[in-house]
């Protein structure tokens, strides 16, 4: 099996190297340097933000990216075939990107970068709920500010939940035994909000995935003896609303044709199996559920952290699963002189016995912020200097 992949590849279209783009970009003053610092980038594409004090905002998915036919990439092809190669890269000039839209911004959230005409395809996986989620925000909002982009990036609301869990409901309809009728009522009163003491995301989660794996049954008794793409969640939910009588609702283990109504009864029974008389307790909530730690590099449990006190959602702009969230937030406030605020779920020491090994992760997880210190050189003494180490260059001889 051999892989065509960009890091094979040479481009002798500049001279600079991949760091010259970082470099050229902390030293931009305008747009213009912002696109010439990026001409020198041939790594597989990544966004690249832009906005200036002088109003100006941006964003280009930079990088080279092959020239595909339709669908190409998706599964394995023959390589000696020539029509299998990539047909060359898609013109700097032409990669996605925008300046000044008409929206008044720019959103980056693993999102599908481009309309429905875009020239070339391009594929990946593309689950758009939190990139709607921050368009919604910031389509309504009438003024930004420092405050208001905090409350956006902890946001744990989920457009997926939103759009799934009304069709779920309706399908069950009302329960006789008194604990399903307690766990329908949370569910119908929840805000979607995938918030750390909830229990509604705790059950939306366990239920929804017992529909997403009864539906698409085929697809899982493939995967023992092949490799295999998965359907998006918006596919579900798509079928569910749309075509609830599609055949890939049959379940394949029974004799009886189901529906998308028997696939949803079915994954609710499973889902009140698999919570029993656990949901009157406090152990049963979304903390517990999702069960989010931060391991240490070196995999010594001692020096990681577990049951972190946080919410957030895989399809939320505030996207913390178990072992994966947004490791590094910031928000930037442009200005003759910027002012900056960031956090990051550890601390700025490695040492497992320094104060500042982890002191970062509660405050991380409360959705605080620390204003960032921008020195204008050694002797700035805007804040206190905790620790300062000096470097003393030696003539090293073999």
């Amino acid at each position: 099996m051999a892989m065509q992949w960009l890091g094979h590849y040479t481009f002798n279209t500049d001279k600079r190297s991949q760091i010259s783009t970082f470099i050229g970009l902390m030293k931009a003053k305008n747009h213009e340097d912002y696109v010439t610092a990026m001409r020198c980038v041939d790594m597989p594409p990544q966004n690249f933000a832009f906005s200036s004090n002088e109003g100006d905002i941006a964003i280009t998915a930079n990088g080279r990216w092959p020239i595909k036919f339709d669908q190409q990439g998706r599964v394995s092809q023959d390589g000696s075939n020539p029509r299998n190669t990539w047909k060359g890269f898609v013109p700097m000039e032409q990669v996605p990107q925008t300046k000044n839209p008409d929206a008044g911004f720019v959103t980056s959230a693993n999102q599908r970068s481009t309309a429905k005409d875009y020239p070339y395809y391009y594929n990946g996986g593309f689950d758009d709920y939190r990139g709607r989620m921050i368009n919604r925000i910031l389509s309504r909002a009438v003024n930004y500010s420092v405050d208001s982009m905090m409350q956006m990036q902890n946001n744990t609301y989920s457009i997926k939940a939103e759009e799934a869990l009304p069709l779920m409901l309706e399908a069950v309809g009302n329960q006789s035994e008194e604990m399903a009728q307690k766990i329908l009522q949370d569910l119908r009163a929840w805000d979607y909000q995938f918030d750390k003491d909830e229990k509604a995301p705790a059950v939306f989660q366990k239920w929804y995935s017992w529909v997403y794996r009864t539906t698409f049954d085929e697809v899982y008794a493939l995967r023992d003896s092949m490799d295999v793409l998965y359907p998006d969640s918006w596919r579900l939910i798509d079928l569910l609303e749309n075509l609830p009588d599609h055949s890939i609702f049959d379940i394949q283990e029974t004799v009886d044709n189901e529906l998308a109504i028997d696939v949803i009864r079915t994954a609710w029974d499973s889902t009140l199996m698999d919570i029993g008389e656990e949901y009157n307790t406090e152990d049963f909530n979304w903390q517990k559920e999702k069960g989010t730690y931060i391991g240490h590099l070196g995999n010594i449990k001692p020096f990681g952290a577990y049951d972190v006190p946080i919410g957030g959602y895989h399809d939320a702009i505030n996207a913390v699963q178990d072992d994966f969230g947004p490791s590094w937030r910031m928000i930037v406030q442009l200005g003759e002189k910027p002012r900056a605020w960031g956090v990051f779920p550890g601390g700025q020491s490695g040492n497992p016995g320094s104060k500042y090994y982890d002191n970062m992760i509660l405050q991380w997880a409360q959705g605080q912020y620390n204003e960032l210190f921008f020195m204008d050189g050694p002797d700035d003494d805007g804040q206190p200097k905790v620790f300062k180490m000096n470097f003393k260059s030696e003539n090293i001889q073999n």
